[in-house]
């Protein structure tokens, strides 16, 4: 599936579920409380339920800092809350843009979020709103950049934002940075399809990426041994799955464009298997000043809804322990349809 068809295929249902990934919607909650009060605020992608836009427009209740006595007819001052002066909310979806219109009605914002329909990149900035001080957005995938994200940004920088908007220190993107890691790995067996819920069956594995969740350890094709520290040689961590960091994308201005051939190099610690393809993972640093991501879905410790992406090889590679594995992985970003380019070397 390409960008294009995953901003048109999002149904009520997709964004449904994103809602309720508790650990993801808290996550931009507390950092949109924190960073657009007073603010124009643009949300790309705003989606059927325009969350991120309605999180930014209602705010939330301030916290701390010394009670003051109210005066009479001032009983509003309680309730003062981190509101955005205004969003500028886009979505391409046109099912989307219906829902996310009516949301914005039934929620009494018509005045304080203006939404339009179309790829933000194609959209001219209202020529009645001030230009805006931060972008909002979620439309990261399985591979971080497969939506269209580093174009959507660069873009909106370059357009939307007010030059009052950069520097030192200043915030103008949420989140503030993604990176993609990858590792290579079998084709899941049977056994896995079968513990999942009936809905799902075994895929060909003609297909060019699937979707997973929960992807099973045995699967992994490069899993360094444990670590031993000490006298005693207590094992101090278990042995993980190797993975390589293929994406790190910061938005800020200017977004440094990943689009070189990169190499990673794997040795297989598996006594024998088949290479059938490259299982991803996301980080999501949501708030510039946290130096880990909130959200990621390494599949040993995920704490979000995201699932993993498994990329398929067309050519299945017999590989045995001692082997040495090198991928070669570039990413084109500089359109709304991003593309991927692999090759896979194996050296005995």
């Amino acid at each position: 599936m390409n960008a294009v068809d995953y901003c048109e295929g999002y149904t009520d249902e997709i964004y449904t579920k994103m809602r309720d990934d508790q650990a993801r919607t808290e996550a931009y909650r507390k950092v949109i409380e924190k960073y657009c009060e007073g603010k124009v605020v643009v949300d790309i992608g705003t989606g059927s339920l325009a969350l991120l836009a309605i999180m930014a427009a209602k705010g939330q209740k301030k916290k701390g800092g010394k009670k003051k006595r109210l005066q009479p007819f001032d009983s509003d001052l309680k309730k003062k809350k981190a509101k955005a002066a205004k969003v500028i909310a886009m979505e391409v979806n046109k099912q989307a843009f219906v829902s996310a219109s009516e949301v914005i009605r039934q929620n009494n914002l018509s005045e304080k979020i203006s939404l339009y329909q179309g790829y933000s990149n194609e959209l001219e900035w209202p020529q009645n709103e001030k230009k805006s001080d931060i972008i909002v957005h979620e439309i990261i995938g399985e591979i971080a950049s497969c939506e269209g994200v580093y174009y959507a940004v660069e873009d909106a920088l370059n357009r939307f934002l007010t030059d009052s908007a950069f520097g030192r220190n200043k915030v103008v993107s949420i989140p503030y940075r993604v990176q993609t890691y990858l590792t290579v790995v079998e084709f899941p067996d049977v056994e896995y399809w079968q513990s999942l819920p009936s809905k799902f069956i075994m895929p060909a594995q003609e297909l060019k990426s699937i979707n997973l969740w929960n992807f099973p350890f045995r699967h992994f094709l490069c899993v360094p041994p444990a670590q031993r520290l000490g006298n005693e040689g207590d094992t101090v961590a278990n042995g993980e799955p190797l993975f390589a960091k293929w994406e790190d994308i910061a938005f800020e201005k200017p977004i440094v464009l990943c689009d070189e051939l990169n190499d990673f190099t794997f040795e297989i610690t598996k006594t024998e298997g088949v290479l059938s393809g490259l299982l991803t993972f996301i980080n999501v640093f949501v708030d510039k000043e946290n130096t880990a991501p909130e959200l990621n879905n390494h599949p040993l410790h995920n704490n979000t809804a995201w699932p993993n992406k498994l990329i398929l090889f067309k050519d299945k590679i017999s590989v045995k322990k001692g082997d040495v594995v090198v991928v070669s992985a570039k990413s084109m970003l500089n359109s709304k349809q991003p593309s991927y380019q692999f090759y896979v070397q194996k050296r005995v």
